[in-house]
């Protein structure tokens, strides 16, 4: 499935959420910025094949530009750590939403 890394969460009342980067500049918070920061991130519970599995994924992500096709598995495992970094129901829900986006709502029109 194809992720848009350059996906920036908002807050309730519709602003960028911020994060500051390593050199100190503030900027939003992008989808490409949790992943590598949830999959990257130590376990000492995880087996060696999950660890190594966590790095291909977390290069792949770091690497990529805009776009990166993750697999349903890849989907998921990133849907179980994200959140262990980052707790909060704002960034887990709309990290949730970028990664599996939901089918179009479907809306009853009220009876005449």
């Amino acid at each position: 499935m194809e992720v848009k890394l350059d996906a920036v969460f908002k807050t309730f009342d519709d602003n960028d959420v911020k994060d500051v980067d390593e050199s100190g500049v503030e900027k939003p918070l992008s989808l490409q910025k949790v992943l590598v920061n949830s999959i990257a991130k130590p376990d000492p519970q995880a087996s060696g094949v999950e660890l190594a599995k966590r790095y291909d994924l977390s290069m792949r992500v770091h690497k990529a530009e805009n776009v990166v096709y993750m697999s349903a598995e890849e989907i998921s495992m990133a849907k179980k750590l994200i959140p262990s970094t980052y707790n909060a129901p704002l960034i887990v829900g709309q990290a949730y939403r970028f990664l599996d986006p939901p089918e179009e709502e479907v809306v009853e029109q009220p009876k005449a």
